[in-house]
C-alpha cells in the first residue's frame, strides 16, 4: 500500500533512521559497544558523516570537476579543479559543514623574474573548527608559439598579456585553501571511482535530458556535439567550456589557455558570422577575437554556442511551415 506523501517520514527522519540502523549494526559486530567512551562514539559518527557525505557528492560528479595530465608523457596526475573544490564546499555547507573564508590578500609580486598576482586566503570548517591556507601565484605575461600562415607553431615565441591572472590566482587559492578542510579520506574516496562516477551520472543525466526534451518537443542535440562540449569542458580548466552568451564571465581552473586557434576554426568561425543568426556584437567579437589571438579553447565554446544559435534560428521557419 502507497504511504500519502504527507504522512511519509521527512528526509531528516529517514536519514536519521539509518545512521542509527548502521550504528545498530557496528556495536552488534562489536567494534564498540554501547558503552563506548565518547571519543569512540566521535570517530564512529565522523564516519558516518563522512559516509552520508560520499554519497551526496557521488550523485553530482562530472568531468568539469578534475583535472587530468599527465608528467613527461608518463606520470598521469590528477586533482580536484576549482569547480570541483567549489562544489564540494557547497554541497558539505548544504549538510551542515560550511567553509568561510578569512584574511584574503591580493598583492603584485615578482617571484622568478615574473611579475604577476598572489592571493592568499584562509579557509576554516564552521562545524570542526578545522583551517588550512591556500595560495597561488600568476604571472601577467605568458610566453606562447607564434604560428605561421598555415597555423603550424614555429620556434619562435612572443609574450602574451593574461588579463585574467588575478582571477586565476583567487579562484586557485580558494580551490587551495577549500581541499585542505576537506577531509582527505573524502577526496580519496571519490578520486578512486571518479570514472565510474562520472560514467553513471552522464547516463543519468543524458536520460533527463532527453525526457525533457521530448516533453518540450524539441530534437535532441546530435552524439558528437555533446562528446565536444564535454571534451572542452575536460581540456579547458579556465573556462567552464559549456555553451553561453559570449562575452559572459567564465569560471576559472587550474591552466591557461594559451594555444591559438586552428585554421578549420578559423574558417568555421568565418562563415558563421555571415548567418543570420549571429548578433552584430557576435560578429564583432568573432572578427576582434580572429584579428587579436583568439585561443583553440575559446574558438571551440564559441562555435559550440553558435552552431546551438543557428540550430535554433533554422527551427522556427521550420515549425512555422509546418503549422501553416
Amino acid at each position: 500500500m502507497t504511504v500519502p506523501s504527507e504522512f511519509a517520514p521527512s528526509r531528516a527522519v529517514v536519514e536519521a533512521q539509518e545512521e542509527q540502523s548502521l550504528l545498530d549494526k557496528i556495536i552488534e559486530r562489536g567494534t564498540i559497544t554501547r558503552e563506548a567512551s565518547p571519543h569512540e562514539v566521535a570517530a564512529i559518527m565522523g564516519q558516518l558523516d563522512t559516509d552520508k557525505m560520499l554519497r551526496a557528492i557521488a550523485d553530482e560528479v562530472n568531468e568539469s570537476w578534475f583535472y587530468d595530465f599527465k608528467v613527461d608523457g608518463k606520470t598521469q596526475v590528477v586533482g580536484f579543479g576549482v569547480v570541483g573544490a567549489q562544489e564540494m564546499a557547497r554541497i558539505r555547507a548544504e549538510m551542515g559543514f560550511p567553509i568561510r573564508y578569512l584574511d584574503i590578500i591580493e598583492e603584485e609580486v615578482t617571484r622568478h623574474g615574473e611579475i604577476g598576482m598572489r592571493v592568499m586566503m584562509k579557509a576554516r570548517c564552521m562545524r570542526s573548527g578545522l583551517e588550512d591556507i591556500g595560495i597561488a601565484f600568476y604571472p601577467w605575461y605568458n610566453e606562447v608559439a607564434i604560428r605561421d600562415s598555415q597555423g603550424n607553431k614555429t620556434k619562435e615565441k612572443k609574450r602574451v598579456l593574461d588579463d585574467k591572472a588575478d582571477r586565476k590566482a583567487l579562484s586557485v587559492a580558494e580551490r587551495n585553501a577549500t581541499l585542505g578542510v576537506v577531509p582527505e579520506s573524502l577526496q580519496q574516496a571519490i578520486l578512486k571511482i571518479r570514472k565510474q562516477l562520472i560514467e553513471k551520472n552522464a547516463a543519468r543525466a543524458e536520460k533527463d535530458r532527453k525526457k525533457y526534451l521530448e516533453a518540450q518537443h524539441i530534437p535532441a542535440r546530435s552524439v558528437d556535439a555533446q562528446k565536444e562540449t564535454a571534451r572542452q569542458q575536460t581540456q579547458d580548466p579556465y573556462g567552464d567550456g559549456a555553451v553561453k552568451p559570449v562575452g559572459t564571465p567564465a569560471k576559472l581552473g587550474d591552466e591557461s589557455e594559451t594555444e591559438p586557434l586552428r585554421q578549420e576554426q578559423r574558417d568555421k568561425l568565418e562563415d558563421m558570422k555571415k548567418h543570420a543568426a549571429i548578433t552584430r556584437e557576435q560578429r564583432a567579437w568573432i572578427e576582434k577575437g580572429l584579428s587579436n589571438g583568439l585561443t583553440q579553447r575559446q574558438a571551440a565554446r564559441a562555435i559550440a554556442q553558435f552552431e546551438q544559435q543557428i540550430l535554433e534560428h533554422d527551427r522556427v521557419p521550420a515549425a512555422e511551415a509546418k503549422s501553416a
